[in-house]
């Protein structure tokens, strides 16, 4: 399945989501979060669930690098993370170059004030994480074509393109079949929980299962 969950926060949840076959999984280290989580609750995950084929990406937005090197370098000593299956996940583009020292491939998570165009020619920058919702907007503006030809124009053959879903997003065969995304992210938030922090399991699995069907994606 080529679904990702982010912000996972919850080991019972975490060992959930492996059980129903999902194996990409994001935890979010800004402290500004609703779904922070510490480092060492994520490490008792990954303790508890790793799998070599599983991948990981750490969350950040704007933290020093010696806090994103201090954090990772602490799961690193466990022997949980290597660069074939630890991802950095970033929103500013200046943290890019900072964070290419730790040798870990880099997500870029896109926004629309950005000009993707100067995408800077990092080695380490292996994915661009783009919402459906600016996707949905291109499309109605006419410009989706035309903005994915330049992004594809751009992009590597060893880039890949996550697509960030929202729970309640309605997802058109118009939109989705000019997409050609390697992952789909969903992100946990109070749509999914019961409470705070309290996510509900079975509904979490029932919209992947409804946006697996909708997406023609193999289990």
């Amino acid at each position: 399945m080529r679904f990702k969950v982010r912000g996972i926060y919850d080991l019972e949840f975490f060992l959930y989501l492996k059980r129903i076959g999902v194996k990409n999984f994001a935890f979010d280290l800004r402290p500004t979060s609703f779904n922070f989580t510490p480092m060492y609750k994520i490490i008792e995950m990954l303790k508890a669930g790793g799998d070599d084929s599983d991948t990981y990406s750490f969350i950040f937005d704007g933290e020093k690098d010696f806090v994103i090197e201090q954090l990772i370098s602490s799961a690193q000593k466990e022997g949980l993370l290597s660069s074939k299956n630890c991802f950095l996940e970033l929103g500013d583009l200046k943290e890019l170059n900072a964070c290419s020292r730790f040798g870990l491939p880099i997500i870029w998570r896109f926004n629309e004030s950005m000009d993707y165009r100067k995408i800077p020619n990092e080695t380490l920058l292996h994915g661009v994480s783009f919402t459906y919702k600016y996707f949905e907007q291109l499309q109605e503006s006419n410009q989706l074509y035309i903005f994915l030809k330049e992004i594809l124009d751009l992009k590597r053959d060893d880039q890949f393109i996550d697509l960030r879903l929202d729970w309640s997003d309605h997802l058109s065969e118009s939109v989705l079949d000019f997409l050609p995304a390697n992952t789909y992210g969903f992100e946990i938030n109070q749509q999914v929980e019961k409470s705070y922090r309290h996510i509900d399991m079975n509904l979490v699995s029932s919209h992947l299962e409804h946006a697996k069907r909708i997406l023609n994606l193999e289990s």
